[in-house]
């Protein structure tokens, strides 16, 4: 039986809130950011805001938009046209007639450099790169191709334009590594509009530094919509080979 006199119930009390206080109390701890430098590329998300750096990739990353113009000859099977047989002569006397046709295509294309009015951007080459003769011939009983033409094609002109600039067009190919698939598209620009176009300032990263689920951000214009997303790297390179993967969603238009 507890005896609650005065003094046994104030000592009582005491030890209920001195054992409440005690169960009770957190301690909270405030730890900053701490930004790892080994030199290695992240494993997660930046330990610090990124949100400069990538409104100022973002700012340099552009929308591509190209397109490429064909006037096409046909040929009647019988004719029996080949390849070798064909000049300006048998083009206007043996084809059905010409028509004309066109292969657009868009990309992204980031702004590497800006100089004295010249303007460079890197982008992927078979977005700007189209042959100048498509060659179609006919089939045999077995659906093979034969050696008799049906029809040819000529590259008459091709547009390539970054949607983003006042008079962006008219660009033209500098360099193209087809192996690679990279190209190099520029043109010199008005003296008000070179002003504002300022190139990507950060240096070119090393593949071969990735590693199983480094984090990395993927920037383009899939559908023509400027998008930016997160991935981690699978299947790093190794000693003789620069391509890895990555587990973005892709979509038309992130290329370059």
């Amino acid at each position: 039986m507890i005896d609650l006199t005065r003094n046994n119930f104030f000592i009582l009390t005491t030890l209920l809130v001195m054992i409440s206080g005690i169960a009770c109390t957190k301690e909270i701890h405030h730890v900053k950011g701490q930004e790892i430098r080994d030199g290695k590329y992240d494993m997660e998300y930046p330990a610090k805001p990124a949100n400069d750096a990538l409104n100022s990739i973002l700012s340099r990353v552009k929308l591509l938009s190209t397109i490429a113009f064909y006037e096409s000859y046909e040929f009647d099977p019988a004719a029996g046209v080949k390849l070798s047989d064909i000049d300006d002569d048998v083009i206007e006397e043996k084809s059905n007639g010409k028509f004309h046709f066109n292969q657009p295509a868009t990309g992204t294309a980031t702004v590497i450099y800006s100089q004295n009015r010249r303007v460079g951007l890197l982008t992927c080459a078979h977005i700007v790169h189209f042959p100048d003769t498509i060659i179609n011939y006919q089939q045999d009983m077995d659906g093979r191709d034969t050696e008799i033409v049906k029809n040819i094609a000529f590259k008459i002109r091709q547009n390539i334009n970054i949607i983003d600039f006042k008079l962006g067009g008219d660009f033209r190919i500098l360099a193209m590594d087809m192996k690679h698939d990279v190209a190099l598209i520029g043109k010199e620009m008005h003296p008000e509009i070179a002003m504002i176009v300022p190139p990507l300032k950060y240096p070119l990263g090393n593949s071969r530094e990735l590693d199983w689920a480094t984090f990395v951000y993927v920037i383009g214009y899939p559908r023509g919509e400027k998008m930016i997303t997160k991935a981690i790297v699978s299947q790093p390179p190794g000693e003789k080979n620069d391509t890895f993967v990555i587990d973005a969603v892709f979509n038309r238009g992130f290329s370059g």
